[in-house]
């Protein structure tokens, strides 16, 4: 093997043993942007193979968190490895800009409180919004580009761009075209603070612990003296809007009696709600039940025209007695059940509550009040009425708005659907093709979401997103409806100007109307704006103005090879382009047929505190990121997220430990490569053509190498970057502690040319190949590695080498090495077991054979030497037959034994070692040359450690590079030490 040789063969640039990250990066930082080294590497590879990268939109509404920076971690480790791949991998990023968050922010600078305010000034609030959206912009991207992340951020898209809402229109025209798009008037989750629908998957964003007024209420029977239907509920607001009570035939009822009052609810849930004081009188049947009807509890008008008799017992097939008392109160117009159910039998509907959450005119106690203000009133109400039977506090898991953190409600309205029950099937089939990291999403909560999941509602009664493309006629008896798939077609119906055009969102786009051609109308936009998700889902191809301009390449290279978001994605961005992707694919309109709309997803965890709790700036229980990258360094904040825990899975955000990782890696690498770079320059070793080492430290270190590439390949290629990341820590201890701790004297004093040349030469090789191989993960600190070692102008613009399959030589030096390193953990162990400290040399240990190849068995005196330094015993052999006997411990494995017995000639030589110790850190502290030559003060007083200096003082000599030891004398450095408990006076002069 011929290992590489530098383009200029460099004398290397000094390297300062400690590191300032901070400093560094922000060098390599400015080196990158001088040389236009991102562009470079996309440069080089424009003629090979796409590889297509969909950055799923941020809200610049504040500066970016955790979160951003480990998906930006992420995100970046792919394409650059992808990029050093060979691959032609563009990064364009974009900007999420419409919806609530902004809404919310323009809302309070306005002063506005009311949805009213916003709809009289609709101009002035979308001017505002649009002027506030880039605010954070610059620092968000600042902080990102700090952590090193590739990306063409000036030619950054925004979904409030006129191309990429024009694109959006055309999106939803192609689901339009093929009846996937209709309008219903149904309950669906509401938010009152924003006074819009939500979908199903925003619903399933925020679940909290709620507490809650739970009340059973008595509706008495009408026809029947002192029977009553007993009802429960968690939500006593609803009960004016109450039309119906639900059954399930499959479940038992009874009448109770109880304080002497008859109640009917299932026999199941009596004890658990009236205890044992509760007397069964007789059962009842679902006939009977259906026969009942029950005076309305509040007097509320009723719209019957067209629908059948309410308060009565209808039968509901999601009862049952599980909980409550078995009878469930139905709000049609407040709970999707309820809903479903008074739909099918015809119920009116009850609309008590207005669209900003408060009880209407026609419920007079409480009219004007919010629906979280009245529950208490309400069963204070039914007390007084002797209608309460009971009331509890209830603790449940409730649905919050994932934008206002308000909780949600049940909203009977008119909202546009797309039809997702239509191209189920076909989502599922899609997902086949996707490979999902953590895997079990796949079939877990991605496919079961889909398989669950209901119709979309994609209309809010908002203003900041784009609007709905729909114009209807506003005369009353026509049905005229026009979907306008592009601003160009919206000039042919209307006539408008390009002026006009400029600007699509509300309220100019309003203002474009036109003649119905079917009869005496106008055609005007509905008011409606799309769902904010729509915006995200439609990126991969409003980003590039698809179909208008881009058409090739778009259709080129979709579907996305790859994205990556937080698992709390999974059924909102992700599943949103999974929706539109089966749409627009079920014929092949360029895109192909039946394609999902990504290859490879990843999902991260979320990160929490290291309490468990989550990131909470009000609890400060999290360090700020701008701070931490001063402190730590980007290379060691990326690779602590990729690496710490498994994709997936919630984080828990530890400084102490990014520290001690920093230690353990970072810091360890960068000894290494310090430590390469003095001693090269110490002895003028410069790389060039070199025949591989036969010595087994380099074997080993060069094979380990190989396996390391061929790790790191293989889970780069699957996407499991975590794991790739975690080789690089094994290794990098391998490295210090095990190859270069083992040579450390090859390099400072090489024994001869051939040495130093295949001690240098194999370390050269494995720092140049492990900074390409880490590139990806700690971008900065091998673009300096590599810049110095090779004076070569950017790891960056490297290409991996092909990994290929390890020789047999490689495996059995491997499996050799292991064999003789675990040898020493267990003689070390028996050490330990027997308390014998390592500077205590023992007289002899004895290992079954590590090597069965003939060729490895001639390189036993290596594998000896090795094990008897590191276990500090004066023989060591290999044999089949294990000696037994006092002073001899056996390890667990059977494999090792250890002589533990210690004569005074090896005590002796225990001392020494102490006192050699102590010489060395003096040699340390004096600031003296590795070949300085010295003499050595050793001064005690008692006559046994004496002995040991007199007796070891050849020993001592030779490891402190002395000339002679003097019991007297000045001295350049001294200390007073203890040794064996007396005192020992230790000096130092060169």
């Amino acid at each position: 093997m011929l290992l590489p040789m530098s383009k200029n063969t460099p004398q290397f640039k000094d390297v300062d043993s400690r590191v300032d990250s901070n400093a560094l990066e922000q060098e390599v930082l400015a080196y990158w942007d001088s040389e236009k080294i991102f562009e470079k590497s996309l440069e080089q590879n424009k003629e090979g193979e796409v590889f297509t990268f969909y950055d799923g939109p941020p809200y610049a509404t504040g500066k970016p968190h955790y979160g951003h920076i480990l998906q930006s971690a992420i995100k970046d480790t792919v394409l650059r490895y992808k990029t050093m791949q060979g691959y032609y991998a563009p990064r364009r990023v974009g900007w999420d800009t419409h919806g609530l968050p902004i809404e919310n922010l323009v809302e309070k600078e306005l002063g506005y409180t009311t949805k009213k305010e916003i709809e009289d000034d609709i101009a002035t609030f979308n001017r505002k919004c649009r002027e506030t959206v880039f605010r954070y912009v610059d620092e968000f991207t600042s902080t990102i580009k700090r952590i090193g992340r590739w990306a063409d951020y000036d030619n950054a898209y925004s979904t409030l761009d006129r191309d990429y809402m024009e694109s959006e229109w055309w999106t939803f025209k192609q689901v339009w075209a093929q009846d996937l798009i209709y309008k219903d008037f149904r309950s669906t989750p509401y938010c009152i603070r924003c006074a819009t629908p939500l979908s199903n998957f925003e619903v399933s964003m925020a679940y909290k612990d709620k507490h809650d007024l739970a009340v059973y209420v008595k509706l008495p029977v009408v026809g029947e003296d002192n029977l009553f239907l007993l009802i429960w509920t968690t939500t006593p607001w609803t009960l004016p809007g109450n039309v119906a009570v639900a059954y399930s035939p499959e479940v038992e009822y009874v009448v109770v009696e109880y304080e002497g009052q008859r109640l009917i609810l299932a026999k199941e849930r009596v004890e658990a709600v009236l205890g044992g004081e509760a007397k069964i009188i007789k059962p009842i049947s679902p006939e009977q039940l259906a026969q009942y009807q029950y005076t309305q509890l509040f007097d509320i008008p009723v719209e019957q025209e067209g629908r059948t008799q309410p308060f009565r017992l209808v039968v509901g097939e999601h009862v049952t007695a599980e909980d409550g008392t078995g009878l469930v109160h139905m709000a049609p117009a407040f709970g999707v059940e309820d809903f479903e159910v008074g739909k099918k039998e015809n119920l009116p509907v009850l609309r008590t509550v207005d669209t900003l959450g408060n009880l209407t005119d026609n419920v007079p106690n409480w009219a004007g009040r919010n629906v979280f203000d009245v529950n208490k009133e309400i069963a204070n109400n039914l007390k007084e009425r002797e209608l309460l039977l009971k009331q509890e506090h209830f603790k449940h898991s409730y649905p919050f708005c994932w934008r206002c953190d308000t909780p949600l409600i049940y909203y009977a309205l008119d909202t546009w659907f797309l039809r997702v029950s239509a191209i189920k099937d076909q989502m599922l089939k899609n997902n086949e093709q996707i490979n999902w990291i953590p895997e079990h999403v796949k079939q877990g909560r991605f496919a079961k979401g889909i398989e669950s999941a209901p119709d979309w509602a994609i209309s809010r009664n908002r203003f900041w997103s784009v609007p709905i493309p729909v114009w209807e006629c506003d005369n009353e008896e026509c049905d005229e409806r026009v979907c306008v798939g592009s601003v160009a077609e919206l000039q042919e119906f209307s006539g408008a100007s390009d002026k006009q055009v400029e600007d699509i969102h509300r309220p100019y786009v309003d203002d474009i109307t036109w003649a119905c051609l079917k009869g005496d109308g106008t055609m005007r936009r509905i008011s409606e704006v799309l769902d904010v998700w729509f915006d995200s889902g439609s990126m991969p191809y409003s980003q590039w103005h698809y179909p208008f301009e881009n058409k090739e390449f778009v259709e080129g290279s979709y579907p996305a090879d790859f994205i990556v978001e937080s698992i709390e994605m999974t059924r909102a961005w992700f599943y949103v382009l999974h929706v539109l992707a089966a749409a627009l694919t079920q014929e092949d309109i360029g895109l192909g047929k039946h394609k999902p709309a990504y290859k490879n997803v990843i999902g991260s965890g979320i990160i929490f505190a290291e309490d468990g709790q989550k990131l909470s700036k009000k609890l400060k229980n999290y360090p700020e990121p701008e701070p931490v990258l001063e402190q730590y360094g980007a290379d060691t904040l990326r690779f602590y997220l990729l690496s710490s825990t498994s994709l997936g899975e919630p984080y828990r955000f530890s400084e102490k430990d990014m520290r001690s990782l920093r230690q353990n890696v970072y810091v360890t690498l960068w000894n290494v490569y310090s430590f390469f770079v003095r001693y090269a320059n110490t002895h003028g070793w410069q790389p060039g053509e070199y025949k591989a080492s036969e010595n087994i430290l380099d074997r080993w270190i060069v094979a380990r190498t190989q396996q390391l590439a061929v790790a790191v390949t293989e889970y780069g290629d699957a996407y499991h970057i975590d794991t790739a990341a975690r080789q690089f820590v094994t290794y990098i201890d391998d490295l210090s502690n095990w190859y270069v701790r083992r040579s450390r004297g090859r390099f400072q004093k090489p024994a001869g040319e051939v040495e130093m040349n295949e001690a240098f030469g194999t370390l050269y090789y494995v720092l140049v190949e492990l900074s390409k191989l880490l590139a990806p993960f700690m971008p900065f600190v091998t673009e300096e590695m590599y810049r110095n070692l090779t004076s070569g102008s950017s790891v960056h613009l490297e290409h991996l080498s092909k990994t290929e399959e390890l020789t047999d030589d490689a495996k059995q030096v491997l499996e050799v090495m292991d064999n003789v390193r675990d040898r020493v953990s267990e003689g070390l162990a028996l050490r330990a077991q027997a308390g014998i400290k390592i500077r205590q040399p023992l007289q002899r240990m004895v290992s079954k054979p590590v090597v069965t190849d003939r060729a490895l068995n001639a390189l036993a005196d290596e594998f000896n030497t090795i094990i008897r330094e590191e276990v500090n015993v004066k023989e060591h052999g290999f044999v089949e037959d294990l000696p037994e006997g006092d002073g001899y411990a056996r390890s667990e494995s059977g494999r090792v034994v250890l002589n533990v017995e210690i004569t005074e000639e090896l005590k002796a030589e225990g001392i020494a070692r102490d006192i050699i110790r102590h010489g060395q850190m003096l040699r340390r502290k004096a600031g003296y040359a590795l070949d300085d030559r010295i003499t050595v003060v050793l001064k005690t007083d008692n006559v046994e450690l004496q002995y040991v200096i007199t007796s070891q003082e050849s020993v001592i000599t030779q490891a402190l590079q002395a000339d002679t030891v003097i019991s007297e004398g000045d001295t350049d450095e001294m200390e007073e030490v203890k040794i064996m408990g007396a005192i020992l006076h230790i000096g130092v002069k060169k």
